[in-house]
């Protein structure tokens, strides 16, 4: 795609191009009436060319940020038109990303990674709450603002129950390290599917590492099916029972077995920051067996399906 800087939208001056995915470009640009930094994310005009579905789903990201109306979620402050071009201003998130910061820190101080995580599950149970699936729960997709403060971004895969879904038949969704079992094993899709990739995510900025690994999509996803995840305590010795607890209750390959809500997330993680090493080893269990009534889920296609080198994965996959 042509790189757009130095061009203006409808008052917004597109300065510099800082993100790039496979639908869309970020800009960071400079809102002309009132001199405040905004991002712009543009739709790749060769997307609708091969997936003209995509334009309603870029149209379809915008409604949910708005719907949602959360601090820790990046706030979208309107959608344009020009040209044929289409266009998703949002607030500028100016700190980096998570994965930017995982990426120079590697692992992060346990208390930091509990505050970050104690946010974005607040984030996500409101999402949750109004039958929003993210379904692409990774550090890339966290802004930091400057203060550290987690935003919860790109909402493009997300899955509204409420509305017509419109992913493509047989069609896996997410980025694949970050990806839960049952989306490879055409399982029930619901809110624990987040549940997995937000433990994917905090395990890895506990231990400095993901829990599964591979030299390739095909090793990943065979370890994501199979391999019991390693022991947290072992990796950090100073992370608490209760914190190991809980990220291993969300890494539970049985959807039946794993935690259930992000509010029931957010209640323990608030718990180990108020205790830090001293709270109740009892909170788990009584964690896992208040669990709430679930939305209604989604049945993934019953074909089988196939593994392709782009992330984030949105393509057909067979069974392993």
């Amino acid at each position: 795609m042509t790189d757009l800087s130095g061009q203006t939208i409808k008052g917004y001056v597109l300065d510099v191009l800082i993100g790039e995915g496979g639908m869309g470009s970020v800009y960071r640009a400079i809102d002309s009436r009132t001199g405040r930094h905004v991002a712009v994310k543009s739709l790749k005009s060769g997307v609708l060319a091969d997936a003209p579905e995509f334009l309603e789903r870029f149209w379809r990201e915008g409604d949910i940020l708005r719907k949602l109306n959360h601090p820790n979620i990046v706030q979208v402050l309107e959608t344009l038109e020009d040209q044929g071009q289409h266009y998703i201003v949002m607030e500028y998130v100016g700190g980096g990303s998570l994965r930017h910061l995982l990426d120079r820190q590697s692992r992060l101080p346990i208390n930091r990674t509990i505050s970050i995580a104690l946010e974005l599950a607040d984030a996500l149970a409101r999402a949750h709450h109004l039958n929003i699936i993210h379904r692409d729960i990774k550090p890339a997709n966290v802004l930091l603002a400057e203060d550290g403060t987690p935003r919860l971004s790109d909402f493009g895969t997300a899955f509204m129950s409420d509305k017509p879904h419109i992913t493509k038949t047989n069609m896996v969704v997410g980025t694949p390290d970050y990806i839960s079992p049952e989306s490879f094993n055409r399982g029930l899709i619901d809110h624990r599917t987040d549940v997995w990739s937000f433990g994917i995510m905090l395990f890895e900025m506990l231990a400095g590492e993901r829990p599964f690994g591979g030299t390739s999509i095909f090793e990943t996803v065979n370890e994501i099916l199979q391999k019991t995840p390693p022991d947290l305590q072992t990796l950090r010795p100073e992370i608490s029972p209760e914190l190991a607890a809980l990220v291993k209750g969300m890494l539970q390959k049985d959807t039946a077995a794993r935690i259930p809500s992000m509010r029931h997330i957010a209640a323990e993680l608030e718990k180990i920051s108020q205790n830090n090493q001293t709270g109740s080893s009892n909170s788990f269990p009584k964690l896992l067996s208040d669990t709430p009534t679930l939305p209604p889920t989604i049945t993934p296609p019953q074909s089988p399906p196939y593994l392709h080198p782009h992330h984030p994965l949105q393509v057909p996959i067979r069974s392993i």
